[in-house]
């Protein structure tokens, strides 16, 4: 389409401006050309993806959005608030598996905390709907331990203190409150989620103190769902699809 708009647009502003008759005439029969050529051509790919989508699995997803706000201007438990809109959705509509969106679960958990948390919360799920809970795919923060570096060393808050990595997660938790994938967000907000640099130069981060200490993910390992391999990207990652490709 972008193509024949700017193919139209250049014949147009060529044509006004006077040109001698013989290279109006062969830009108009180029300019057929281009069309004759990418108009089909466009049309053929759109059906031969619309066949490949109509015939390849599929999973029924419920999306639930609490619409929450940010940070501490939030009064209600952002896990409570999901949970609950997740049952209403259950309620009226039978899906594959439900996906809570990024930081869904804010308060930081390390792995074996979360499942149990999940495990409760996918409980009361299905005791709530009647039936057994549909797979969870939500955003986290995770802790990890992890080894320090001299410049996090002379970090002073609490969750650093502890020895510990935070990240942005998405975990897969099945309806048992199990955790059967993780994913840890790879490309980071700079001074949103991480300081750049900030072990090569520590005093950045006095600079910028209420930015985020998160630590990048290494591995693209995909959430496998009824034998669907699903691949989070998270806030920004959008811009990077060739990852998912």
């Amino acid at each position: 389409l972008w193509i024949a708009a700017l193919d139209a647009i250049a014949t147009e502003d060529f044509l006004q401006r006077g040109s001698p008759p013989p290279a109006r005439k062969r830009l108009a029969i180029a300019a057929a050309v281009v069309l004759g050529v990418v108009v089909p051509f466009g049309a053929f790919r759109m059906r031969s993806i619309e066949a490949r989508a109509a015939d390849a699995p599929s999973l029924r997803i419920g999306v639930v959005q609490g619409n929450l706000l940010d940070g501490a201007r939030e009064p209600r438990e952002s896990a409570r608030v999901y949970r609950d809109a997740s049952l209403d959705l259950l309620r009226r509509e039978a899906v594959d598996v439900l996906v809570w969106p990024e930081l869904s679960i804010n308060r930081p958990m390390h792995a074996d905390d979360l499942e149990k948390f999940l495990r409760n919360e996918m409980r009361e799920i299905g005791a709530s709907t009647g039936k057994t809970a549909t797979p969870l795919i939500a955003g986290v923060v995770l802790k990890r331990p992890t080894v320090r570096s001299p410049a996090r060393v002379r970090r002073s808050d609490a969750a650093f203190a502890a020895e510990e990595r935070l990240s942005n997660a998405a975990i897969l938790a099945m309806p048992d409150g199990s955790i059967h994938g993780i994913y840890e967000k790879r490309t980071l907000v700079p001074f949103g989620e991480k300081v750049p640099f900030e072990n090569e130069v520590p005093w950045l981060r006095s600079v910028v103190p209420k930015a985020g200490s998160f630590m990048e993910g290494s591995t693209d390992e995909a959430l496998v769902v009824d034998g669907h391999p699903l691949l989070p990207r998270i806030c920004l990652e959008d811009m990077f699809p060739e990852r998912v490709r």
